[in-house]
């Protein structure tokens, strides 16, 4: 018990972990209360608005409780816990660089010197026929979707929250990407 006070994990977090990695529901309410203050000031520190940062708290809280039971040594969970915060962090920055850089013309990304800007009328058409396609997607390559979308979730996540085999995520996904572009390709670029 002592060591892993030296490693920096105190004894009723230890306690919570271990209760978590047992299969105790009731566990993993306290150790997101006991993990979340950690991760919010740690992404506060960064360049995001406060709703974001509260975003990348949940996503590195999905992470650690989809991943828990994959840690080998338990004295090693804090040094773990901050490897997916970095990795969330570093995600979340890609993502708003490239944000910066490119603009999404349906779901191909496009230079924005190579494509003209469209014109202001034609966006919330565009994003109505978007999301219109997306709902006539069958519900499975719809979840899959919305998973890797908005939650930003990796294949193997996708697979473990809906229980599936990572091929068949892989699979529903290019169906679905498939599906939008033919549902949002005009008949005269065809």
């Amino acid at each position: 018990m002592a060591e892993e006070k030296i490693q920096g994990l105190d004894p009723a977090l230890l306690d919570v972990l271990q209760r978590v990695r047992a299969g105790d529901a009731t566990a993993t309410s306290s150790l997101d209360a006991m993990l979340r203050p950690r991760l919010d000031r740690y992404f506060r520190a960064g360049p995001w608005p406060p709703e974001d940062a509260e975003d990348l708290v949940q996503k590195a809280l999905t992470r650690v409780f989809l991943h828990v039971n994959q840690l080998a040594r338990t004295e090693a969970f804090l040094p773990w816990l901050f490897t997916i915060a970095r990795n969330v962090r570093a995600t979340a920055r890609e993502r708003s660089l490239a944000r910066q850089r490119i603009e999404v013309g349906g779901l191909e990304l496009v230079e924005r010197r190579a494509a003209p800007e469209p014109a202001e009328q034609e966006r919330p058409e565009r994003l109505a026929a978007l999301e219109k396609a997306i709902n006539a997607l069958p519900p499975r390559q719809r979840q899959c979707l919305r998973l890797q979308l908005q939650s930003e979730l990796s294949y193997e996540e996708i697979a473990a929250t809906l229980k599936l085999s990572e091929n068949t995520v892989r699979n529903h996904l290019a169906l679905a990407r498939e599906s939008l572009r033919r549902a949002l390709t005009a008949p005269e670029e065809i």
